[in-house]
């Protein structure tokens, strides 16, 4: 959608916002199964890095927490594919995985997708904290 944003309906914005939030997620789920990767391989150690987060700072010019959050995100998904994929499709956004990640195992990671699908990231989060 090629956006002239003063002469947009608002709820054609609205869904133009919602539609951009679903590629933001899905971008973030490819970026995770890449960054997971090099973090495998310690691949931040040829920078100089002393973490995966701290080279995702450095290179990426994120926030340290952003850095970190993604890195640790991105380890955990490793073993949870359904979490991994839902993101990776823009049905699950990062906050949410990142919140879900924290209830499931690769046991339940399945059962923990379609929870996520339908909770909140604050939901999620009480429950992790439960």
């Amino acid at each position: 959608m090629d956006l002239v944003v003063e002469k947009t309906s608002t709820a054609d914005l609205m869904d133009e916002t919602e539609r951009l939030g679903r590629v933001l997620s899905a971008t973030l789920g490819a970026m995770m199964a890449v960054v997971g990767e090099l973090d495998r391989r310690e691949a931040w150690r040829a920078e100089g890095a002393t973490s995966s987060g701290a080279w995702l700072t450095q290179r990426l010019g994120v926030a340290e927490g952003t850095g970190r959050s993604w890195s640790q995100v991105a380890e955990q998904l490793w073993d949870m594919p359904h979490l991994a994929q839902g993101l990776r499709v823009g049905a699950l956004s990062f906050h949410k995985v990142r919140a879900a990640v924290e209830l499931a195992t690769p046991e339940t990671d399945a059962s923990v997708l379609r929870q996520a699908e339908e909770c909140t990231v604050r939901q999620l989060t009480d429950l992790a904290r439960a």
